[in-house]
């Protein structure tokens, strides 16, 4: 092809556009933090994350939060032989007092002010066992105090015959002792619970009896097992 052949030349001009301008180096840094905040609030809101306890929360309110609850413990013994017993004292209109009120009690008296009854298994006995031949002043004055029972005013110690030989003695709060039968060497005291009462009941312990079980009509226990062969 001859040279010139072309009328108009191969290169023309080109307009280019304008860079934008550059943006400083810190505008980065600042909106990386704003684009984390709103991942992490979205991954909050799907549920991706696990939300922390308010920083007030005790650390006994997060155990118990996380600690499963434990099953019943079910005593299973075969019928006995029935026992008699003696109903010395029931009020069928009891109940545990307020929360709070029962607190202004307890601070009230020098005894229970600094008492932890977080820590104290006495707070919520819920059976109380004297043992004779005689009944403990301390032991049940204790269990009056702590329990509630104190807004009862004929539940004292007057209340049930003071003669406590050869007997054990229960007090059971929202109860009603129902039987109480010997298996072997285990004595079993049978209770219904109640929405509210308090009864006290005395019954001989028979020669062979070395616990005493208190549980319910379906044999789940009430209360620690008492050793009635303990000095």
């Amino acid at each position: 092809m001859p040279y010139g052949y072309f009328e108009r030349t191969l290169l023309h001009p080109v307009q280019l556009a304008p860079l934008p301008p550059r943006r400083p180096w810190w505008v980065a840094l600042v909106a990386l933090p704003i684009v984390a905040a709103f991942g992490f609030a979205y991954m909050l809101r799907a549920g991706a994350l696990p939300i922390s306890p308010p920083a007030t929360a005790t650390a006994a309110a997060l155990i118990r939060s996380v600690a499963p609850t434990p099953l019943p413990v079910r005593l299973v013994l075969p019928r006995g032989d029935s026992l008699p017993f003696e109903v010395c004292y029931y009020n069928t209109n009891w109940a545990p007092p307020d929360p709070d009120l029962q607190a202004q009690h307890l601070q009230a008296d020098v005894r229970y002010r600094n008492l932890d009854l977080a820590r104290d298994p006495r707070a919520t006995e819920r059976v109380h066992v004297e043992r004779g031949p005689f009944r403990s002043t301390s032991g049940f004055t204790d269990f009056v105090e702590l329990s509630g029972l104190w807004t009862d005013p004929n539940a004292s110690a007057s209340a049930c015959p003071p003669d406590l030989q050869g007997k054990a003695e229960l007090w059971g709060l929202q109860l009603r002792i129902q039987r109480f039968e010997l298996t072997g060497s285990d004595f079993v005291a049978y209770a219904d619970p109640q929405d509210a009462g308090v009864e006290a009941v005395q019954v001989a312990v028979p020669a062979a009896a070395q616990a005493l079980h208190i549980v319910d009509l379906t044999g789940v226990k009430l209360a620690p097992d008492v050793n009635l062969r303990a000095a």
